[in-house]
């Protein structure tokens, strides 16, 4: 499994980009969660993140930042994406996701035609990040 964690520290912000390989049984690509979504997804902060980092670094121990990892392994998700034009020319495929959903979230078809999704049965298959 591809995960990369990037905590962009541009000035005094503490900004998420989450860099996610994710497969199913037919395929595999990447989705790059920001912000928001990623500290729902993760469960933490920016800012905590950077700080365990931190601290790990400093006392050359290892920090919880192992155990965020393994807390969304093996997890299924919905991803609402944003196509631009980079995703039709990059050398790598990947594509920004704009929400995060569990996938318990397609079982309901109320919020799923609310939202402009599919309902589970218009799905072919929900990305599951595991190992690969």
């Amino acid at each position: 499994m591809l995960l990369r964690f990037f905590v962009l520290l541009p000035l005094i912000l503490r900004l998420y980009r989450i860099d996610v390989g994710v497969k199913d049984d037919s395929e595999a690509t990447r989705f790059i969660i920001f912000e928001e979504e990623a500290e729902k997804t993760i469960g933490q902060s920016a800012m905590s993140v950077y700080d365990i980092e931190d601290k790990k670094e400093g006392n050359e121990l290892e920090g919880d930042l192992p155990a965020l990892i393994a807390n969304i392994i093996g997890r299924r998700y919905v991803f609402r994406v944003k196509l631009t034009e980079y995703n039709k020319t990059a050398y790598k495929q990947s594509f920004t996701a704009t929400k995060v959903f569990p996938e318990s979230y397609l079982g309901n078809d109320d919020k799923s035609q609310k939202c402009g999704n599919a309902s589970r049965s218009g799905v072919k298959d929900s990305m599951d990040v595991s190992p690969k």
